[in-house]
């Protein structure tokens, strides 16, 4: 693709994907009232200013918008003439996609924080407009580039440096090259742009705008109207596993109501996925989308394989929790539930401190830069009616970035926060140290910095609770943390690798045969360690990325191997050791998109393609397990 980054996308995907059913966040106490958003100090809310002073501004900018790709579209065979047309071509691009972040940002975040807002809705569509005349605009442009001869280009590198900023683009575009059709053909693929979101579109007003939540009565007498942020409260500290199951089976049955509805939307997912693999010549959907960071299969298969052998580690933690709960049998809604009762509200401004605090060891500049984005309101705090569930960072570039969260004094939540804090500071160093053709960097090494974050974070507080409960409650998150963040995720990538597989053989797909699959694919995980429940098999249609980022999720667990090890060579080491191993942590996130993210990550020293790196957080799992047990026999 020519663009140094997705073009106008939606915002549910913008530059960061949106963090849903991955964290547990957007918790709220099931008696609490959602706020309204004009109650809640400036101070915890984004400053839209910082991008444009006001509307009539951000209008002259959208007709600027519209006017480059105009301007754009008349460069069309002029790129092969000389060295100063081919980087002109590049710099057109680089403005539009610049003023896109600002443009398409100023809209879609604002339309995060308030879905309701049907104006807002509107104008993102005249945003989205421009984004497929743009998409067509361009379509010429890579077949152009292949036209030309790669000693050519190597010598018009070396006649004009500015264009070395774009020697990874060029190198990865002639990689590809047998998966890149004619300039008619491209054209004729980027008519149908518009059309591969719509699935995604429809999910979304499916699960957010159109959702009607139940009410139910728990077993204290309370009616709680359910909500995300409500189910998940429940599932989280309700002590009663009949009100869990509850929670689970009400909120399940709004997606098994629609399960053909759903199952529709996603075999589009699915149909449109194998329809551009074929046309681009990929053999499998999963090599398509693989390739775009040019990770070979095996690091995926590899992955998926390595996790299901060493899932005994974490059938030992569910084991180990029905023992402690009680439990006659163990469901996936009683993953979260504390095994011991603690109870303790989190003040957004005092974790603000603490997570400041804890990347006192990746240095001062970094914590200062940290620091700021707190006070600058880079953070918009609070749930408020009608804003996006979950938590997302989307950079602006020049600006800053814009992350969201739906805060409600939980050890979740608080997590969420250093999580997508991480991300910011990716965004930050990598801009800083990048010309604008590298900042940006793949979806492969983004989670590297957002769960070392946390990583950072839990140690910083473990060291520093002095209450035995607090400690327990701790290590119990710390392992929820790794089964959500890795073991879930291979489980998730699993299954849709195997529903892509089903359309690639011309398999039926429909609501039965999808439940089907997620049920035999938790079998295959976790075994006779958690409950089968019928409505556990309509968990497909609940994960978003499915619909917004096929093979995303896999990307989350190689990730946090990475970022263990990383993060553990910094806090085992010291001296000049230790220095070094900041410096590489650094350095990775400094590097932006400068390389192919595997030559990103093996210079950081992690090797992904060796089965050892996923090992080692199976035996991770197994020694906080083991860690876990002993404390909890200490207060017996």
């Amino acid at each position: 693709m020519l663009s140094r980054k997705n073009l106008f996308p939606a915002i549910r995907v913008l530059g960061l994907t949106v963090i849903i059913m991955i964290f547990v966040s957007g918790l709220v106490s099931a008696e609490e009232r959602i706020l309204v958003r004009d109650s809640i100090p400036d101070s915890y809310k984004w400053d839209f200013s910082h991008i444009y002073p006001d509307w009539k501004t951000w209008e002259s900018d959208l007709a600027r918008l519209d006017s480059l790709v105009d301007y754009f579209a008349t460069l069309q065979g002029t790129l092969a003439e000389n060295p100063d047309n081919l980087l002109k071509v590049f710099r057109s691009r680089d403005r539009i996609d610049k003023l896109n972040d600002s443009v398409s940002s100023y809209v879609g975040l604002q339309y995060a924080v308030d879905v309701k807002n049907n104006e807002i809705g509107g104008i993102y569509q005249r945003v989205r407009a421009i984004g497929k005349k743009y998409r067509i605009a361009q379509s010429w442009f890579t077949p152009e580039l292949l036209n030309l001869n790669r000693d050519i280009l190597q010598s018009w590198m070396s006649a004009k440096p500015a264009l070395k900023e774009y020697r990874v683009e060029i190198e990865n575009e002639f990689r590809r090259q047998a998966h890149t059709l004619d300039a008619a053909q491209e054209q004729l693929l980027s008519y149908f742009s518009s059309f591969q979101g719509s699935p995604v579109r429809t999910y979304d007003a499916l699960t957010t705008a159109d959702v009607k939540y139940p009410t139910i009565t728990t077993s204290d007498g309370q009616e709680v109207k359910l909500t995300e942020g409500r189910y998940m409260n429940l599932i989280v500290t309700d002590r009663d596993p009949e009100d869990r199951r509850m929670a689970f089976e009400s909120t399940m049955t709004i997606y098994s109501t629609n399960r053909n509805t759903y199952a529709t939307i996603y075999g589009s997912v699915l149909e449109r996925d194998w329809a551009t693999a074929q046309a681009r010549k990929y053999a499998t959907t999963l090599e398509s989308y693989l390739d775009n960071d040019n990770v070979p299969t095996e690091v995926f298969t590899n992955l998926i394989e390595t996790v299901k052998k060493g899932s005994a580690a974490i059938r030992r933690y569910f084991n180990l929790k029905k023992e402690y709960l009680g439990l006659d049998s163990f469901h996936m809604y009683d993953r979260y539930v504390p095994i011991i009762d603690f109870e303790k509200k989190y003040e957004y401004d005092e974790i603000k401190n603490w997570i400041t605090e804890s990347v006192v060891p990746l240095g001062e500049e970094y914590q200062s830069k940290l620091r700021n984005g707190f006070d600058d309101r880079w953070v918009d705090v609070y749930e408020n009616d009608g804003k996006s569930t979950g938590g997302f960072c989307s950079g602006v570039y020049g600006v800053h970035p814009y992350i969201l969260v739906n805060y409600n004094e939980t050890m979740g939540e608080m997590f969420t926060v250093a999580h997508e804090m991480g991300h910011a500071m990716h965004s930050v160093l990598a801009e800083e140290s990048q010309p604008y053709p590298t900042s940006g960097y793949s979806i492969f090494v983004a989670e590297v910095a957002s769960t070392g974050g946390e990583q950072l974070l839990l140690r910083y507080l473990l060291d520093k609770s002095q209450d035995p409960k607090e400690k327990i409650y701790l290590l119990q998150y710390t392992i929820d943390d790794l089964y959500k963040t890795f073991y879930r995720q291979v489980l998730f990538a699993d299954f849709e690798w195997r529903a892509h597989q089903k359309v690639e053989k011309g398999e039926p797909v429909t609501a039965e045969t999808l439940n089907e699959l997620y049920l035999q694919v938790v079998d295959d995980f976790y075994g006779d360690a958690m409950a089968k429940d019928s409505l556990l098999g309509y968990y497909w249609a609940t994960v978003p990325h499915f619909y917004f980022g096929p093979y995303y999720v896999y990307k989350y667990a190689t990730s946090y191997a990475a970022s263990t090890r990383l993060i553990s060579d910094v806090m085992s080491n010291t001296g000049e050791a230790r220095e070094a191993a900041v410096n590489r942590y650094l350095g990775l996130l400094r590097a932006g998109g400068s390389d192919y993210p595997m030559n990103l990550l093996e210079r950081a020293g992690v090797d992904m393609a060796d089965p050892h790196t996923y090992q080692a957080i199976i035996d991770l799992t197994d020694a906080l397990v083991t860690q876990l047990e002993t404390e909890l026999h200490k207060l017996q």
